[in-house]
């Protein structure tokens, strides 16, 4: 079998995480597959050591009709049977090659579960989900959000590897790295922008740090606000932003606590990288509602959901976990517990195999989705 991958670009996300260990898999497989990324950008470097040819196509506009001619000829070269697209610009550039060379079309352009009306990625949507042959979303709550339409939809949870928790550095190493000597650490990953809530994260601290000294908040990752929330966090030196870092998983097993806290105005998650990761890890979770969030953690056995913007509830449920070590623990253990029966890596290979026949077949796959 041969698969066309697409990708809007390879920068440091969830997304383009999930990618590159999908690929993996199935190469495992012994699915034969080429890579085109519509950015020159490249935030995972080991992923020239897959088997697999890697075509960075620049676009000189945003959205560069030439782009669709590139795709053309790399499909006269290399006959896929599947091309699989894993953004929205590069849905829209496949389906006029699709059409044209009769190769099916999987669309994954929903990561995440907001689409307003009319947005780019409605209209995107709306374009691309009737000539594509199978849609895919990370969440029910995703398809939902983008009105696909259920006869050719289906999900394909995300799923962790756990082989990514081997070799991890000593955790006494990461916390000198960052120069954390409290007794407790509440830890958060994501993008520092608009689409998450580090703000309510920040607020709540401020909350915590006046009763309790010994607990520090490790805020993981980049983007357009780190300047801007590091000023507002300057009086708290126990509130650390970390910037990008490339060993996560390393850093994840010193958190007591995991927080995701979201943007519900701006953003709904899909299924979150961050969550998986620290619910494979064992540690428990606290999250804001909304979107695939409310379909992996289980409130109340795995970790807590909480509302929107609520530093209060943030805090509450801080505390209570710094509290409660047992329930720290239950959780812990619930939460690697459901990462292996419904979110495995092996389960996000075989589905994403058991697509690829089902478009090949002409037949419709399997899904609950209503």
């Amino acid at each position: 079998m041969k698969v066309l991958m697409i990708t809007d670009n390879l920068k440091g996300g969830g997304a383009e995480r999930r990618l590159i260990e999908c690929m993996k898999g199935l190469i495992n497989r012994g699915v034969e597959i080429h890579l085109i990324s519509l950015n020159t950008e490249n935030a995972y470097p080991d992923i020239d050591s897959l088997n697999i040819r890697i075509h960075r196509i620049r676009r000189f506009i945003k959205k560069d009709p030439l782009v669709i001619f590139r795709i053309w000829g790399l499909c006269r070269e290399f006959r896929p049977d599947i091309i699989h697209t894993w953004g929205s610009m590069s849905s829209v550039y496949a389906v006029p090659v699709s059409l044209l060379m009769r190769i099916k079309l999987v669309n994954a352009m929903i990561t995440n579960a907001i689409c307003k009306k009319y947005s780019w990625r409605w209209r995107r949507a709306r374009l691309t989900f009737p000539f594509s042959d199978i849609i895919l979303s990370n969440s029910k709550a995703g398809l939902d959000a983008y009105g696909a339409p259920p006869e050719k939809s289906t999900v394909i949870y995300n799923g962790f590897n756990f082989t990514r928790t081997s070799n991890l550095l000593p955790r006494q190493d990461i916390l000198d790295r960052f120069a954390v000597t409290s007794g407790f650490v509440v830890g958060m990953v994501g993008f520092i922008d608009y689409r998450k809530d580090h703000y309510t994260l920040i607020k709540s601290a401020r909350k915590i740090l006046a009763m309790k000294r010994d607990v520090t908040f490790l805020c993981v990752g980049d983007g357009i606000l780190l300047s801007e929330l590091r000023s507002m966090a300057s009086d708290l030196p126990n509130v650390i932003f970390t910037g990008r870092q490339s060993d996560v998983e390393s850093i994840i097993q010193t958190f007591d606590i995991g927080v995701l806290t979201t943007n519900t105005n701006r953003h709904y998650e899909g299924i979150s990288n961050s969550i998986l990761e620290y619910m494979a890890m064992g540690v428990p979770v606290i999250a804001t509602t909304g979107g695939g969030t409310n379909e992996i953690i289980l409130d109340g056995e795995t970790g807590f959901i909480i509302p929107n913007s609520s530093e209060e509830k943030l805090t509450e449920k801080i505390i209570y976990l710094m509290d409660h070590p047992e329930n720290r623990q239950q959780f812990g253990e619930k939460s690697a517990e459901r990462i292996r029966e419904f979110f495995s890596y092996e389960n996000m290979i075989n589905k994403t195999y058991d697509v690829y026949q089902c478009a090949i077949q002409n037949k419709l796959p399997e899904t609950d989705h209503k």
